[in-house]
């Protein structure tokens, strides 16, 4: 196991009332979703790698937030620990995103035409976006999703392909404007 849980049996030996920690400063998401019964419900809980509720809240505890700032205050370990940690990952999440559920589905466009490509100035980077209305902070998201799917999703023969269309396009503005 990726995570030894030694530290996590051990701590069994005492009551929740020992273990739980003082969340009353914190400002995080976990914090006010956690109460003890719930870190009692799922204290001897951990992933197939290991990965236990102590260390998906570790996080939240040592970093308190800032008054101004609310932090989401907990790490998924893994992919199982969405599941086996749903009840406190559930609620931290739908109290992230403004009442996101686990039954809400997350729109996609994933066709490619769809997005436009541009050049930062001065920058090492790209900005990807769709002509659809939305504040800053959902561009900003929908850009970063996006993102990882072109990565995932494109193959280097799609990439050759869009870079030779590019030039054509390229060829032909060089062509307009020389004429």
């Amino acid at each position: 196991m990726p995570f030894g849980n030694t530290h996590n049996n051990f701590k069994l030996n005492y009551s929740v009332e020992e273990e739980f920690p003082d969340l009353s400063k914190h400002n995080n998401h976990m914090a006010k979703i956690l109460t003890k019964e719930l870190y009692g419900k799922m204290r001897d809980k951990q992933t197939p790698t290991g990965f236990t509720l102590d260390d998906v809240i570790q996080t939240g505890v040592d970093n308190p937030g800032h008054p101004f700032i609310m932090t989401v205050g907990c790490v998924a370990g893994d992919e199982e620990s969405y599941e086996v940690f749903k009840d406190l990952f559930d609620p931290v999440i739908s109290d992230r995103h403004g009442g996101y559920k686990p039954t809400d589905k997350h729109k996609t466009d994933l066709n490619f035409e769809n997005l436009k490509v541009e050049e930062l100035p001065g920058a090492t980077g790209i900005i990807l976006h769709t002509d659809s209305p939305a504040s800053l902070a959902d561009s900003q998201r929908r850009a970063k999703a996006q993102c990882y799917l072109l990565k995932a999703q494109i193959s280097f023969l799609s990439l050759l392909e869009l870079q030779e269309e590019t030039m054509e396009h390229r060829d032909a503005l060089t062509a307009l404007i020389c004429v």
